[in-house]
């Protein structure tokens, strides 16, 4: 569909992901049916449908916007932040495959090399981030993107 469209007309500039389902009234809301229908819709969907896009949005080198939509309700008694890391010191990225892959295509250990020049992180960085964020010292934080990424997210 998305390449119906750019071929019709000439590019694709936005993307506005718009899916959403309401099973949370009467009994079949109890059912894990309904939350797979929904993660299924508001959460598949929009992931499939920003996939299906984003090469084609990439693709004339300009940039282009990305909106999802979310309900009200998603900004209503819950604080909610986010932990970005780069690498992190773990068996998902210590492990023979991934040494495969860099010995295969070493310019991805350039990419992934970051600022501080630290080549992983401890797990204990970000711990030490969500502590914060979910303790006392970070009760008044929300809406907060955090990079523990030793400066990747700037290189």
């Amino acid at each position: 569909m998305v390449d119906n469209g750019v071929a019709e007309l000439g590019r694709l500039d936005f993307v506005l992901a718009n899916a959403g389902i309401g099973p949370i009234i009467g009994e079949p809301s109890h059912d894990v049916s309904a939350y797979r229908d929904a993660v299924d819709v508001m959460l598949n969907g929009v992931y499939f449908t920003i996939e299906a896009a984003l090469p084609a949005l990439l693709e004339h080198g300009d940039g282009g916007a990305i909106v999802i939509t979310n309900s009200d309700a998603g900004l209503k008694s819950v604080r909610v932040n986010t932990v970005h890391p780069c690498g992190v010191a773990t068996p998902m990225l210590q492990n023979e495959q991934m040494e495969q892959f860099i010995a295969e295509f070493p310019e991805w250990g350039d990419y992934l090399q970051t600022p501080i020049s630290v080549p992983t992180i401890e797990p204990v960085d970000i711990t030490e981030a969500m502590v914060y964020l979910c303790g006392q010292s970070g009760r008044y934080v929300t809406g907060v993107t955090l990079p523990v990424d030793a400066g990747f997210a700037v290189k």
